[in-house]
Order: C-alpha cells, then structure tokens, then sequence
C-alpha cells in the first residue's frame, strides 16, 4: 500500500493526525487539511505532521490540484459541505472514512485492537510501550494525544512507527466503525470497560 497518495481532511484530529502520521511512515504520499489551521492555530500538531512529512494545505479544495489524491480520508466530525469534501466528490474520488484505512493497516499484519467507553487510549499507549521494552517493535496509532513524549523525544500525534508486523491501535465503538475489525486469529480486541 505504499507510495499512494492520500488527502485527509480534518487532520487536526487525534485519531486523523495519528493515522495521518502512521501512513507518512510506511511510504505513503500523505496530506491534509483542517479548518482549525486555517484559522490560524496548529501549532506543534502541525509542526510534528510536517515533520513526519504530511503537506498540510488550505480546506479549500485546492488539494485535488496541487496533489492529485486517490482517496481522501474524513472521520464523522468532517460534514460533507466542506470545500474538500466537495472537491473529492467532483472529481470523482474515492472517500473514506477513517476506520476503513485504520481497518487495511492492522490488517496487513497481526494486531492488538482496544475499545471501549473510557480508558482505551491509555490502555491502547500501556500495551504498545510494553510491546517496544519487550523488543517487539510494534506499530503503535493512538486516538488521542500522548501525556509524553514519544519515541522521537518530541510530543506530536500518537503514533509511533515500528520495524515489526504487529500492530496495536484504538479502535472506535461510537458511530459503530468497531464492525470493520472482525476478530480473527491473528488479531484480537481487548475491551478496556467490563461491567
């Protein structure tokens, strides 16, 4: 799946700026666009994704020009009114959602999925830095931003890129994108909430 070239809209997410940064560090072609920078702020979010080697362009639809995408990415926050909704649209591409994307990257190996109402992130942060001590070098695509900083030394998305197959991601139970990740043998979703 590498060397594609993919346009995220709403990318100022925690989960969008983590896939964002997580498909950069396997060779894919990535931008992004988010109405939050075009007001002015991004900061260290923006810094971090530019280093990683996301192009951060306007939310005016100017990136099926300037990039030439084959699939754009939206998350549920993204309303379908926006410029670069509309643009993909009139051009023709491909949209998907989030988790479809996330869905193909834990797929291609083997993963450990967490879900749940409260805690996930934490507990999703908890078994990927287990897994890196351990020597297992996993893939490691947060949903929310990390209390410290990352394997680089610096606080950025919560993503780390690792040299191994496995992968360990939250995944989201809320709008019911939890489907796209079937159990299967190879995979398993731990559920941070039992009641």
């Amino acid at each position: 799946m590498s060397g594609k070239r993919v346009h995220l809209i709403g990318i100022a997410g925690s989960g969008m700026s983590a896939l964002a940064a997580a498909l950069a560090g396997s060779g894919w072609n990535v931008s992004g666009s988010d109405r939050e920078w075009d007001r002015g702020s991004g900061g260290d979010l923006a810094a971090a994704l530019a280093a990683a080697g996301v192009v951060l362009l306007p939310q005016d639809g100017s990136f099926v020009r300037e990039r030439a995408p084959e699939s754009v990415v939206v998350s549920g926050a993204v309303e379908p009114s926006i410029a670069d909704v509309v643009a993909a649209q009139a051009a023709g591409l491909p949209i998907r959602h989030r988790a479809e994307v996330l869905a193909d990257l834990v797929h291609a190996g083997t993963s450990l999925l967490v879900a749940g109402t409260s805690g996930k992130a934490t507990v999703t942060a908890m078994c990927a830095w287990i897994l890196r001590e351990a020597g297992q070098a996993p893939t490691f695509i947060g949903g929310a931003p990390l209390a410290v900083a990352g394997p680089g030394g610096a606080p950025g998305p919560a993503v780390w890129v690792g040299s191994g197959a496995l992968t360990v991601a939250e995944v989201d139970e809320s709008d019911g994108s939890i489907e796209r990740y079937p159990a299967a043998s190879r995979s398993a979703i731990l559920p941070t909430d039992r009641r």
